[in-house]
């Protein structure tokens, strides 16, 4: 074992290198690091003045056959937890962490119970709201979150309901698809796996995104969700009895046209970008889908 691989395990740990079958432009892969403990701390001076490296060595071999190496060096501060709380409190990229979080859960859920996981996210969320929120003991009212932690909630009420721990109703091989793409796409991807993405289209102004609840159905708005897995579009009532009536097909409608075309032109652009491909599907209010 180097002196550089931690005695405790997160993944597929107890080692420095790592071979995986095939890398993609959007592969990306998570390390996790051990923070010192108080006893190792007391022994070892922090250069808080200094920066600690990390560099990866990534070897590959392309389509074109010749083997290539990419060395990519990262430089980060080192700094005392105990005494610059307020300096990490700044820099945390709730986003990051979400989709770490998320890949840790998953990775428990193979080997453990699911109410067990979901235990663990909420005493995970917990610690980091008695050690970052502000609030006043025994008044619910005062708690508080930075700008850089607000989202972070939302993210774990997005996961602990997702396909990734909910199984009921998904065969083993549907989860294993759904858990696999969470481990290696970007953070972009996996934050929509997580949390669906919703636009709403309309006579009103340009596409804007709304919030995943049943107040963003409106009789005459377009709905446009993308869950990574699936892209749908969804027609409120009016808007669907208006194509019935083939509104769309007369001039004096030509802004009609157009609304609907805006959702699936940015349908189009999502299916041709993305690996594996969505499922397409087209719904209207009380339809079958």
């Amino acid at each position: 074992r180097a002196s550089n691989v931690s005695e405790t395990e997160l993944g597929i740990g107890g080692t420095n290198a790592w071979k995986i079958c095939g890398i993609y432009p959007t592969s990306t892969l998570a390390i996790f690091y051990e923070i010192l403990s108080q006893q190792q701390e007391a022994t070892q001076t922090v250069p808080t003045d200094q920066r600690g490296y990390v560099q990866f060595i990534t070897q590959y071999q392309p389509i074109s056959g010749f083997k290539k190496i990419r060395v990519t060096t990262v430089a980060r501060n080192w700094i005392d937890a105990a005494s610059h709380m307020p300096t990490i409190a700044a820099s945390f990229d709730q986003e990051c962490a979400s989709v770490l979080m998320a890949r840790i859960a998953v990775y428990r859920a193979d080997t453990e119970e699911g109410s067990d996981v979901l235990r663990w996210l909420d005493k995970m969320l917990i610690r980091l709201c008695q050690k970052f929120a502000i609030y006043d003991k025994d008044n619910p009212g005062s708690f508080q979150l930075t700008d850089t932690f607000t989202l972070y909630p939302q993210f774990m009420y997005h996961l602990r309901r997702s396909q990734f721990l909910q199984v009921f109703n998904n065969s083993p091989d549907e989860t294993a698809f759904y858990r696999h793409y969470l481990l290696v796409e970007d953070l972009t991807q996996c934050l929509v796996m997580i949390q669906p993405i919703l636009y709403a289209y309309s006579f009103n102004g340009p596409p804007e995104p709304v919030l995943l609840d049943s107040s963003s159905i409106l009789p005459d708005r377009i709905l446009l969700m993308d869950t990574f897995y699936h892209i749908l579009i969804y027609h409120g009532e009016t808007i669907a009895q208006w194509i019935k009536a083939g509104y769309q097909d007369l001039p004096e409608y030509e802004n009609f046209k157009q609304l609907l075309q805006a959702p699936i032109g940015d349908a189009t652009e999502i299916l041709q970008n993305r690996f594996p491909m969505p499922r397409y599907i087209v719904t209207e209010a009380n339809g079958s889908q």
